[in-house]
């Protein structure tokens, strides 16, 4: 199973993206989505980290503040085993 992580915030270009995964030390891949991604899952902030299962269900949400490594690995592991 890949990971992505959808940067959405409209104010920040790849450059920014790029900079924050590796200053965040994620080994994921991270990408800019599209505004669609927003509708389509009703986000209402883009402040709010989701991950969402292969499904399409929201199985985690986090407000405001940055996560560090270890706890995405565990989000991650959870949807692995979804």
């Amino acid at each position: 199973m890949n990971f992505v992580a959808a940067g959405i915030d409209p104010t920040e270009g790849p450059e920014v993206v790029r900079a924050y995964r590796q200053a965040q030390g994620y080994p994921w891949t991270v990408v800019l989505a599209e505004r669609e991604i927003l509708e389509r899952y009703n986000v209402v902030s883009t402040a709010i980290k989701y991950a969402i299962d292969r499904q399409g269900i929201i199985t985690f949400q986090q407000g405001y503040g940055i996560e560090d490594v270890q706890r995405w690995e565990q989000v991650f592991a959870r949807l692995v085993e979804r």
